[in-house]
């Protein structure tokens, strides 16, 4: 197997994984919805006093992450547009509002007789426990772009894009688009997933295998319920399966196993250990498949860290020599980043 294809299947996994902690909540569609005002900051942790603001800029002749197509059979803005025809994006809170505003781009930037319609909506907002402890809200919004010709009863392409915002930590991820308003049912649709570009301040900007890793550290952090937990565990032993294939050096200890990325691993490993303290506290949340994935070998050369049911009220964490046979067919393989 390349390495090629490997980071391949790591990015497939990333999106998997990305698919369980993405609640499916349906499209609420309302012309009255004004376009700068998406919802009232209502929790106690978005308290108005706390400024956001985030500006950057979409272009619509380029997909970025997670981007959704619909209409590409007849007009495909990715081939149609060329160079640059960005939105303007700016997403800000105001006296105890979210609110959104989209500058789009002048007819010069586009293709003769090609307007663009935008808007923003918040679709849900769901609550997530993160490696600090707290539960924090995040807000999904969908960006909508249709194309529309001269003469087009209908648009002739439409590009949806979410975007996971968490006012809290003053972060914006793009995430798999879940959903397909009902204005544009019956139309032949296509998923785009691009690396991630650096526009947004995300919360995971890291190479490829480190933020694979981070998002591990993430979705344990997440888990709250038994059932949760069964869903993580079966999830992310798969996903753990293929980041151990990056592995440079099998035979060294850990860190040292992860080589140039030892510094990243070790963040990680720091990071997780509030979480596995909490599971501690709650035994796993009675999930036999959580419990054996953290105390598995796989976990251990990740995170070098050993998970004991002990009478301490801490997690037990050191560095676990790592001797075993390396899944791969050289001793060492470079880390495309």
């Amino acid at each position: 197997m390349t390495v090629q294809v490997r980071n391949n299947s790591l990015f497939a996994m990333a999106i998997a994984v990305g698919l369980v902690f993405i609640t499916v909540i349906c499209w609420l569609h309302s012309a009255a919805i004004s376009r700068d005002f998406l919802d009232t900051l209502t929790s106690p942790e978005e308290t108005p006093g706390s400024h956001f603001e985030l500006n950057f800029d979409y272009n619509l002749g380029d997909p970025s992450p997670y981007t959704r197509l619909l209409g590409a059979e007849h007009y495909d803005p990715y081939l149609r547009i060329p160079g640059d025809a960005p939105v303007h994006v700016r997403i800000y809170t105001h006296r105890g509002k979210l609110c959104a505003h989209l500058a789009l781009p002048d007819g010069a930037e586009l293709p003769e007789g090609i307007r663009v319609i935008g808007r923003v909506q918040q679709t849900s907002m769901i609550y997530r426990r993160h490696p600090d402890g707290l539960r924090h809200p995040l807000r999904l919004l969908l960006l909508t772009f249709e194309l529309w010709g001269k003469e087009s009863p209908r648009p002739l392409a439409v590009i949806l894009q979410t975007i996971e915002l968490d006012i809290m930590a003053h972060t914006a991820d793009y995430v798999p688009c879940l959903t397909l308003p009902d204005a544009y049912a019956g139309r032949p649709c296509k998923d785009i997933n691009m690396p991630h570009r650096g526009e947004l301040p995300s919360k995971i900007d890291a190479p490829p295998v480190p933020a694979a890793i981070l998002r591990m550290v993430y979705a344990l952090a997440s888990v709250e319920d038994q059932t949760h937990a069964d869903l993580v565990a079966s999830a992310l032993r798969e996903y753990a399966d293929i980041v151990i294939r990056h592995e440079p050096f099998p035979l060294r200890p850990w860190p040292d196993n992860w080589g140039e990325i030892k510094g990243y691993v070790r963040d990680a490993s720091r990071l997780i250990t509030p979480t596995l303290t909490y599971l501690q506290e709650h035994e796993c949340f009675h999930s036999s498949n959580l419990s054996s994935f953290i105390n598995g070998p796989v976990f251990e050369a990740i995170f070098g860290t050993r998970f004991e049911d002990t009478s301490s009220d801490r997690v037990q964490r050191q560095p676990i020599p790592m001797y075993r046979r390396p899944n791969l067919p050289c001793d060492t393989c470079e880390l495309q980043n």
